[in-house]
């Protein structure tokens, strides 16, 4: 390729158009028809669109609006907020056959003699939008002003090179598309897998062979975690009424599923009394009450141990059971809409210290617990290591991507 017949200009000189949009005063909220308004929150990442909670603008005030109406083939930037720069380009068969765009987003169309998929491409490419985003300003909520377009400099071969470049792209886009496809297929294959190994695990199939639908292996039975395990709601957050000694203790937001974020813990007064009362050891499970109800984590520090917020519940297990066993249990049903069953509350939803208790799971011998929290960590292990395998391949191919983009307009790639 001759890239002496390339030229760079600013993106300015190759605009024919260039604009904002806006909303009525007041916003959109509770407005369910009319025209599409499309905002910062409806770019996507790759280029195309979310519409998952679209936003309208009522008939009358559109077409008082004699800017921000979207055309096909357009270009649009985020101005501001947490996604400023990110770029979609409106292709041909934009669903909207009318829409317009609100006060945070630029509508650029590039004049006819130039094609506009080829300067979407180079303003989605990694050095397309750190040019863009070299016009920020401003601190968490900043954003772009319009002067970013003297800042976005195009490299810009004649017509009919900028649509081989273009159709090039398109075509190892289209080959990366269907790898892509392919990986995230086999991630859901994943999470079904895992929920497979759970529920097998809990009907007995990951011990014992032959096991018939809806029937529990032989020594296997059914019971309520109250008659296995003792459970102990955390202490009220009483800054008046509270007396002893300041102690760190565990929230809500501090329990996730198998473990403990025990960054920016909190204290609270705790007597002596109170300390064995709302003390978690090691081996305690500990149980989400609200937010997620359910959501929980086992504490598997030996030399130490730490209060609970009247949000969480400790249950400590007697002999009979062992509370990995029922932490997976715990996280099959919480995922597969059984634990719901245990929720009181209508909006906002909590797992009661009695409701808790009434959970009733498959209890087996400690010794097959301990087998079959075995089995469901090597599996769960494995497919692990798939999963981290599958998202590097992605990763790698979202390269492949900026990699094609990079050698396209530097006049590499046709």
């Amino acid at each position: 390729m001759n890239k002496n017949n390339w030229k760079e200009v600013p993106l300015k000189d190759i605009l024919a158009e260039f604009e904002s949009g806006k909303r009525p005063k007041g916003g959109v909220g509770g407005i369910e028809s009319g025209i599409p308004s499309i905002g910062g929150e409806h770019l996507a990442s790759d280029g195309g669109f979310n519409f998952k909670n679209i936003k309208f603008v009522p008939k009358e005030f559109a077409r008082s609006m004699s800017k921000g109406w979207i055309k096909k083939n357009d270009i649009l930037v985020v101005k501001d907020g947490a996604t400023t720069g990110k770029v979609s380009y409106i292709p041909e068969n934009f669903p909207h056959s009318k829409a317009v765009i609100n006060e945070h987003v630029f509508r650029c169309k590039v004049f006819e003699e130039i094609d506009s998929k080829f300067v979407f491409l180079y303003m989605w490419s990694e050095r397309g939008k750190r040019q863009i985003l070299s016009d920020f300003r401003g601190a968490a909520q900043g954003g772009i002003s319009t002067g970013f377009v003297n800042r976005v400099i195009v490299p810009l071969p004649p017509l009919p090179e900028q649509k081989r470049i273009v159709a090039k792209i398109e075509e190892l886009f289209s080959d990366l598309d269907k790898a892509v496809e392919s990986l995230k297929k086999a991630q859901a294959q994943l999470k079904t897998y895992r929920q497979a190994v759970l529920k097998y695990a809990f009907e007995g199939r990951l011990t014992h062979k032959n096991i018939k639908p809806g029937q529990l292996p032989e020594g296997w039975k059914w019971v309520k975690l109250g008659d296995v395990a003792e459970t102990c709601l955390g202490k009220m957050l009483d800054k008046q009424k509270n007396k002893g000694e300041f102690e760190p203790y565990l929230r809500n937001i501090s329990v996730r599923w198998f473990e403990f974020n025990l960054t920016d813990l909190e204290k609270m007064r705790f007597t002596k009394d109170e300390n064995v009362r709302y003390s978690v050891e090691y081996n305690d499970l500990v149980v989400c009450e609200g937010g997620e109800p359910g959501r929980a984590a086992i504490w598997k520090d030996k030399s130490s141990s730490i209060k609970i917020q009247k949000a969480l519940h400790r249950v400590r297990f007697g002999s009979g059971a062992i509370p990995d066993y029922f932490l997976y249990f715990l996280y099959l049903t919480a995922h597969n809409g059984v634990l719901k069953k245990y929720f009181t509350g209508t909006t906002i939803k909590h797992l009661t210290g009695k409701r808790l208790n009434e959970v009733v799971f498959p209890l087996t011998t400690v010794a097959e617990q301990k087998s079959i929290v075995a089995e469901i960590e090597t599996r769960l292990s494995e497919a692990d290591y798939m999963e981290k395998t599958i998202i590097q391949s992605i990763e790698k191919a979202e390269a492949t991507r900026q990699s094609i983009l990079k050698k396209a307009f530097e006049g590499r790639l046709v």
